[in-house]
């Protein structure tokens, strides 16, 4: 799979919900439930913001042809190596290091 939007997050949340309960009661949507809403919708703003930062986030796999997030792949150059750190550091930048553990890990 591709390198994903924000609107194929929140439509694959809206498709296949995860199963959450919350205070003894299943939570039916988490995108619009108002304790996890704005969490999915930072998480969702995570992977527009990749794209606006293509050059450092994203790359095109050599199997595939397709593109790619860059924290998924796997370094086999010293520079390799430094475009993933990059790729990671951007991300903390987007989220101020308060998204905890985003997808890629």
């Amino acid at each position: 799979m591709g390198a994903r939007k924000g609107a194929d997050v929140l439509a694959r949340f809206r498709e296949a919900p995860p199963e959450v309960w919350h205070r003894g009661k299943k939570v039916e949507n988490v995108v619009d439930e108002p304790g996890f809403a704005n969490g999915i919708r930072s998480l969702a703003s995570l992977y527009d913001y990749q794209w606006k930062h293509a050059d450092r986030m994203l790359s095109v796999d050599s199997d595939t042809g397709s593109t790619v997030s860059r924290t998924y792949s796997i370094p086999r150059t010293a520079d390799e190596l430094r475009q993933l750190g990059d790729a990671m550091h951007c991300a903390a930048e987007h989220s101020k290091g308060m998204m905890g553990r985003e997808p890629s890990y």
